[in-house]
């Protein structure tokens, strides 16, 4: 498999975990949250996700690299980020639009 990236860029997006405003569980949460950022799970997230690593002490074999959608030599600040607050703020009549116009 390979990631490819047309001349016109990739459009990234984000990945995120929440912790629950007044959660019972803010404690375990916060441990969880500890862990899923850890060197060693960050780096499984990479090798079988797919998705860039926010621990910075990760390191990607040139095969990982080439997967990610930056491409091996890139870097976030080569994607393009979408602007969900416009999306979200055109989104019911978007939807709307698209349905009208493919016969849902």
């Amino acid at each position: 498999m390979e990631f490819v990236i047309p001349k016109e860029g990739s459009i990234g997006a984000g990945s995120y975990w929440h912790i629950v405003k007044g959660s019972a569980n803010k404690e375990l949460a916060l441990k969880f949250l500890d862990e899923a950022i850890s060197e060693k799970a960050q780096q499984g997230i990479a090798d079988q996700l797919y998705l860039a690593p926010v621990n910075k002490n990760v390191k990607l074999s040139e095969k990982i690299a080439s997967r990610m959608p930056f491409g091996k030599d890139g870097k976030l600040d080569d994607l393009y980020f979408s602007d969900y607050n416009l999306i979200n703020k055109n989104r019911e009549n978007w939807n709307e639009q698209w349905n009208k116009q493919t016969g849902q």
